[in-house]
């Protein structure tokens, strides 16, 4: 019997490198991270996911990170799960866009920090793979930015010549506010949908 059943990514053609700069409890060291940032400049890497958060600004993450976007590479990060007004690192820089996520009512993910944030996204009770070749069901700002890079994929693939600029608008475009009108520290400038207004 054949079961058809699994998940399918929000931009099933893109090519995914699994860049690995922190061990298997989540933990690291910048050092590692700008490895890995070197690596995708060197292998013309398009759009880089950043599903972690630093508390404080690091030189060498941020020189990293102004390299890769001189590179012309999109950056997408998550916010920090700290429940207070740190966003974190990289999610601050600017030229990075930032995600924080929201469940199936739009409401604010309680552990989501307030502050520099771009766009929201789906984080609440997301089903995902695990480690054990099964499922699980996961919240957190990081399960939100994978999403839009997703989208961000998608968008690149329609035309690979988009620049930062044009990405965000584009985002924005697809957005719907949940907050005060206009951009706020808690959702940005709103949840990000797969369809124009």
């Amino acid at each position: 019997m054949t079961r058809n059943f699994g998940l399918v990514g929000v931009a099933p053609s893109a090519d995914i490198y699994p860049v690995k700069v922190l061990d298997d409890f989540g933990q690291g060291v910048v050092s590692d991270v700008e490895k890995g940032i070197e690596w995708c400049i060197k292998n013309n890497i398009d759009v880089i996911n950043m599903s972690f958060a630093v508390p404080e600004d690091d030189p060498l993450l941020k020189n990293s990170i102004n390299n890769a976007l001189d590179h012309g590479i999109i950056i997408i990060a998550s916010a920090s799960n700290s429940s207070d007004e740190n966003v974190g690192y990289p999610a601050s820089y600017p030229g990075v866009i930032s995600v924080s996520s929201v469940d199936i009512k739009y409401s604010k993910y309680i552990k989501s920090s307030n502050g520099k944030i771009d766009f929201s996204a789906p984080g609440v009770h997301i089903v995902t793979t695990s480690k054990d070749n099964g499922y699980e069901i996961v919240d957190g700002n990081s399960i939100a930015a994978p999403h839009i890079t997703g989208l961000v994929a998608l968008l690149l693939e329609y035309d690979r010549e988009l620049s930062l600029s044009d990405i965000y608008s584009m985002l924005k475009s697809m957005s719907v506010e949940l907050g005060i009108p206009g951009k706020d520290k808690v959702f940005g400038e709103g949840f990000v949908r797969l369809t124009h207004k």
